[in-house]
């Protein structure tokens, strides 16, 4: 099935009505927040401030705002953040910096794009933050809610459950992590205050943020424990730079606009990697463990050297990883039906199968 456009993702015909987004009202703001009318000067931004369609918004550093639309919808931005919503389409655009988004179900699809990556959202809560310095996009998901991500030239898709989050390097989903979400209510501070794990003293009276609620405690409730050994604290491909200047960052939405897909198969290379691999999120932190295995039906482990656990698998379906030094996990697959990886000494993993269904790739030491 190929479809034209992002615009129409996910949404199958007469299913979801959509919503057009008009406007948003800045609801509340910390330290320094700049107001980008679409044609004018920036200023500094007020509350009650309203964003019209091509609008932008820009955090500095150690400052957040938050934004409502007409549609009911919430926005999150975090320090050093260049944001806007499209005209004529349920589009917002992410250049720079981190935004947690609630998007009430029912209203139709909504987009979240980077410069190398879309997220496309049914609703109703999901995190994206893009670090322009790597060309690196996070999404990670908060409700099971069909939301699912692509690589720049649309070529990769992947949908995320709950506590699942995909890496997209430049253009390439490089893995998917898994995240407790308790912890993430807990410290992050984007989220302090929403309640998304709805202590039933404090469910909202709003009944859009009360339907996201209802969607972030169901998938809390289901997700299994994530304990784990081997723990590594703050993996460089979350973390922001620490060279980002005090100032605003620089606004410029080009990458975005001249890397619109055209075509998306949904069809072709959907992202298999699902290492298993579990992390802990904490408020744009990760700590994660490893599990090793040698055969079977999942990914082992094996990492002499690199920042990221690998693994090893040489006869189960899913590809296992194998990184003797480089900074994420390769794979090694020998006999599985997926293709696994081999990186030994690269930056990103490379792939080799020997015997599976799919090909692999062969990463020695490349960048």
């Amino acid at each position: 099935m190929t479809l034209s456009g992002v615009g129409s993702l996910l949404v199958p015909q007469n299913a979801i009505a959509q919503t057009a987004l008009t406007r948003a009202v800045i609801q509340a703001l910390r330290n320094r927040v700049q107001l980008i009318p679409k044609n004018r000067s920036a200023r500094a931004a007020r509350p009650s401030d309203t964003l019209a369609v091509g609008d932008a918004l820009t955090t500095a550093r150690s400052s957040m705002a938050q934004l409502r639309f007409n549609d009911g919808s919430l926005a999150r931005l975090g320090e050093s953040v260049v944001f806007r919503f499209v005209p004529g389409t349920r589009t917002f655009q992410l250049s720079n910096g981190t935004a947690l988004m609630l998007i009430p179900p029912g209203r139709g699809t909504t987009r979240v794009r980077t410069p190398n990556a879309t997220a496309a959202i049914r609703g109703s809560a999901l995190f994206v933050r893009y670090i322009p310095e790597t060309d690196t996009t996070i999404v990670g998901a908060l409700t099971d809610s069909g939301i699912e991500v692509f690589n720049r030239t649309g070529s990769q898709h992947q949908e995320l459950k709950p506590g699942y989050m995909a890496v997209i390097v430049k253009d390439r989903i490089e893995r998917l992590y898994e995240f407790d979400l308790e912890t993430f209510y807990k410290t992050s501070e984007l989220a302090a205050g929403l309640n998304l794990e709805q202590v039933e003293s404090a469910v909202s009276s709003d009944q859009a943020i009360a339907q996201v609620q209802s969607e972030t405690s169901q998938a809390l409730a289901v997700q299994s424990p994530i304990i784990g050994e081997n723990v590594i604290e703050n993996p460089s491909f979350m973390t922001l730079p620490t060279s980002t200047p005090d100032d605003f960052p620089a606004v410029d939405f080009s990458a975005i606009e001249n890397n619109e897909p055209t075509a998306i198969d949904l069809n072709s290379d959907r992202f298999g990697n699902n290492t298993d691999i579990r992390l802990l999120i904490e408020g744009g932190e990760i700590q994660a463990g490893q599990s090793s295995s040698s055969s079977g039906g999942g990914s082992g482990g094996g990492n002499t050297g690199g920042e990221f656990p690998g693994g090893g698998n040489t006869g189960g379906e899913f590809p296992g990883g194998g990184n003797t030094g480089g900074e994420f996990p390769g794979g090694g697959n020998t006999g599985g039906k997926f293709p696994g990886g081999g990186n030994t000494g690269g930056k990103f993993p490379g792939g080799g199968n020997t015997g599976g269904k799919f090909p692999g790739g062969g990463n020695t030491g490349n960048n």
